[in-house]
């Protein structure tokens, strides 16, 4: 049997803490927060005493909603927070917890009610308590293995809250906060800042802007008006680390965000928000991914996560609205582990300056999703855009995922990427004389006569230029493949252009044999397309690299670090 956490109800009910502490769960009931959302209350025990002021943040609502936190169940309270009432009732929200024992008969030990001066009342006549915290309302895998997954994606933060940099209030996550409070300070990170806009009405003209923020604990979105936008607005960067104290809590209106959460933060005349400069255990972002492939499932306008690799992207266009305002608008192509694919539009300055070069990892946070011309997704002024975001979904993307999408009629190509070596390249025939013109590359034929003519473009030259077609036995620890190498990923293997090694062919055999021997074992991240072809009624697979990058060891290091936390856990 689980031995229980002696002393720790104790401890944990005078507010000393308790870190890492082994509970069995009493007693669990739900507690309809009215307008607000719905709060578990639970009773712990350490099998000396007994406490009822635990509160389940609503992000660990569906334990309680699919039977995973049971009565009687032992449980280790990893991660928490104490909230002191205006009555001084002190409520403990659980942030982390796991069950470590699911089968046990009864209570262990012959716990009694814990008193303190401070919670006395509570246990004597017990009150639904105000809600606590925003749901996070993500939908949650089932799975061990997934909610392990999520949970490797944040930095665990310590259960003891520091003070802040003027010694006032305690810091607090965003997952306890609630209008209840008066006196708080979060410490958060800025994961998206909006641009300042404008009104004019009956009422008259204003100016607001908007921003979000995301801590360890979930996420909320902030609005500073006028006077605050003067205050604010500058000293805001995005992706730094800021206290916040102060702000005034409502119910979030969910027709203008996507962060996922019940309430939504308005700065004052009171409010404060000072620079941190010790962030390194904020998290950067949290995003709640859908795969593409179930984008179809999902209602017209809902707001939604999303990740994929940039498959291509268009030119940016530029539109007159109705108000004779000219946007920029740009779309672009994005495919995940789902094999889908999912065109996605890019408005204003996210338009003009996106570079979708290398088929770069793009994470979307708050894409609103569309039903004109099958679905497609719009990224708007509220999204938040990551490109090859430092996150566990971009790692496993990145390194081994197969992607297929169709390439028009016959059978569609595979692609995937890969960490491979170089063992064997093959020089002959590697480099050949092409036509000059900018637009064609193809092989030209020597008149001898000084000139070369291009049957294309049915027109002779007085010169070419060299172009490479390099075939190269690349392999991993499972395999190896031959693979074609066309111009710019040659090049990139070769560490020389095609019109140096020409020059080198012509003029010096054995510094252009030097150049294949240095190339022989180096390593490097291959993305390829792999197809079926049919060549004299003889089927083979046609590999071909599309981008050879030389690896980033700290990147490649995290990944595999992933992976071997998603097979340990299975």
């Amino acid at each position: 049997m689980t031995k229980l956490s002696e002393g720790a109800i104790e401890a944990l009910g005078n507010g000393s803490g308790w870190n890492e502490a082994v509970l069995q769960l009493v007693n669990i009931r739900k507690i309809d927060g009215g307008n607000g959302p719905v709060r578990f209350r639970v009773m712990m025990s350490d099998g000396r005493h007994t406490l009822s002021s635990f509160m389940l943040t609503t992000q660990l609502n569906y334990m309680a909603e699919e039977n995973i936190l049971v009565q009687n169940c032992v449980c280790n309270l990893k991660r928490h927070v104490t909230n002191i009432l205006k009555d001084g009732r002190r409520v403990i929200i659980i942030l982390e917890i796991d069950v470590l024992d699911e089968e046990v008969d009864g209570r262990i030990g012959d716990p009694t009610p814990y008193f303190d001066g401070q919670n006395k009342s509570l246990q004597q006549a017990p009150a639904p308590v105000p809600p606590a915290r925003p749901p996070l309302q993500q939908q949650h895998n089932k799975t061990e293995v997934s909610r392990g997954y999520k949970r490797d994606l944040f930095k665990t933060a310590p259960s003891a809250t520091p003070n802040t940099p003027g010694g006032g209030s305690k810091v607090v996550p965003i997952a306890s906060l609630n209008p209840y409070q008066s006196k708080w300070t979060v410490r958060a990170r800025v994961t998206n800042k909006s641009s300042i806009r404008t009104w004019s009405n009956s009422r008259g003209d204003g100016k607001l802007f908007s921003m979000e923020i995301v801590d360890e604990s979930g996420e909320i979105r902030v609005t500073g008006f006028n006077q605050e936008v003067d205050k604010f607005y500058s000293l805001i960067e995005a992706g730094k680390v800021y206290y916040f104290s102060k702000g005034s809590l409502k119910i979030a209106n969910k027709q203008y965000t996507s962060v996922k959460n019940d309430y939504e933060m308005t700065l004052n005349g009171e409010s404060t928000i000072i620079p941190c400069e010790d962030s390194c255990d904020v998290p950067v972002v949290q995003c709640d991914f859908v795969s593409i492939g179930d984008l179809e499932n999902r209602d017209k306008d809902a707001i939604v996560d999303v990740i994929g690799v940039c498959k291509s992207v268009d030119e940016v266009t530029r539109l007159t609205t109705k108000t004779n305002r000219e946007v920029s608008k740009r779309t672009l192509s994005l495919m995940d582990m789902s094999g889908k694919m999912v065109t996605v539009t890019l408005w204003g300055e996210e338009a003009e300056k996106f570079d979708g070069a290398g088929q770069p990892i793009l994470a979307i946070k708050g894409a609103k999703l569309s039903d004109f011309g099958g679905r497609s997704l719009s990224a708007s002024f509220s999204s938040t855009m990551m490109i090859n975001p430092d996150i566990p979904e971009a790692y496993k993307l990145r390194g081994c995922t197969s992607f297929q999408t169709p390439e028009g009629p016959g059978t569609p190509a595979d692609y995937y990427s890969c960490t491979a070596t170089i063992v064997y390249l093959r020089k002959e025939n590697c480099l050949y004389q092409a036509c000059p013109s900018q637009d064609c590359n193809k092989k030209v034929v020597d008149q001898q006569n000084g000139m070369f003519r291009c049957e294309k473009c049915d027109k002779e030259f007085p010169n070419f230029k060299y172009r490479l077609i390099l075939s190269a036995n690349i392999a991993d620890y499972g395999d190896n493949q031959w693979v074609t190498c066309f111009q710019e990923s040659a090049e990139a293997i070769l560490g020389q252009n095609a019109a140096y090694l020409g020059q080198l062919k012509d003029s010096n055999e054995a510094a252009f044999d030097e150049v294949f021997q240095q190339a022989n074992f180096n390593t490097f991240v291959f993305h390829n397309r792999v197809k079926m072809e049919t060549y004299n009624d003889e089927s083979r697979i046609k590999a071909t690299v599309l981008m050879a990058m030389p690896v980033d060891h700290i990147d490649y290091i995290k990944r595999m670090i992933v992976n071997i936390r998603f097979m340990a856990a299975k």
